[in-house]
């Protein structure tokens, strides 16, 4: 291990850290958000928006839209961290403190986020629309349940839903349907014609992807057979 504070204070302690899809990082400290491009060796503090600088995680919408813990409250940033407006709507703050900050972040197959609040009612909230509202999540047995202490939240690629509690750890299965997914990229991809067409020595083929993912493109003659591939 090496030290990869870059430019964030020393002694400033790092709560959380999120890495996005496309190498985005950002760690949430006790004096506000630092965002790395490089792997970690540089960082930079974008407090723009926030009235608090406490912040204790971090989360990614499917679209990247990024989420951050601030307190009692929920932060937005549509522009990789840099500026931040509060996505508060649906939230019960009645009475809420510092004490009841939010503790994580999950993000299920089906784009659907959880978040998770520290010791306060309702202490689980979902949100099926990048964060812009918020609504309660006790379903099921959580629903019995105010108040309850959240430590960590994590989902599986089939949309299933883990929560390590102060009672143990407990599990939602996702509704995530491979063939809607499926069906979702397909109808939301697309490749260009390959040109130049006819050609000699090189053509140009470009491609549209509705997010970042893995992809592989193949070039297959007329007899069926693999005569370029790249990706995975």
């Amino acid at each position: 291990w090496a030290l990869a504070s870059g430019t964030i204070p020393a002694g400033v302690p790092a709560m959380q850290l999120g890495v996005r899809k496309d190498g985005l990082i950002i760690a949430a400290t006790s004096s506000g958000p630092y965002v790395s491009i490089d792997d970690g060796n540089t960082w930079v503090g974008h407090t723009g928006g926030l009235t608090n600088p406490v912040c204790s995680c971090v989360g990614y919408c499917r679209d990247g839209t990024v989420l951050l813990g601030n307190g009692a409250t929920i932060m937005r940033s549509s522009d990789n961290g840099f500026s931040w407006t509060p996505s508060a709507l649906g939230l019960n703050s009645d009475g809420a403190t510092n004490d009841n900050y939010f503790i994580a972040f999950a993000t299920r197959a089906n784009g659907r986020i959880v978040a998770s609040r520290k010791n306060f009612t309702p202490f689980v909230y979902a949100s099926s629309d990048n964060g812009h509202t918020w609504v309660d999540d006790r379903v099921g047995n959580f629903a019995n349940y105010n108040g309850l202490n959240n430590w960590a939240y994590t989902s599986n690629v089939y949309g299933d839903l883990f929560a390590a509690v102060e009672y143990g750890v407990w599990y939602s299965l996702g509704t995530y349907n491979a063939v809607a997914e499926q069906h979702r990229v397909l109808m939301n991809m697309a490749v260009d014609i390959t040109g130049p067409n006819p050609t000699s020595d090189e053509s140009a083929v470009r491609f549209t992807l509705p997010e970042s993912m893995p992809a592989q493109i193949s070039l297959i003659d007329c007899l069926g057979r693999t005569v370029w591939s790249a990706g995975k």
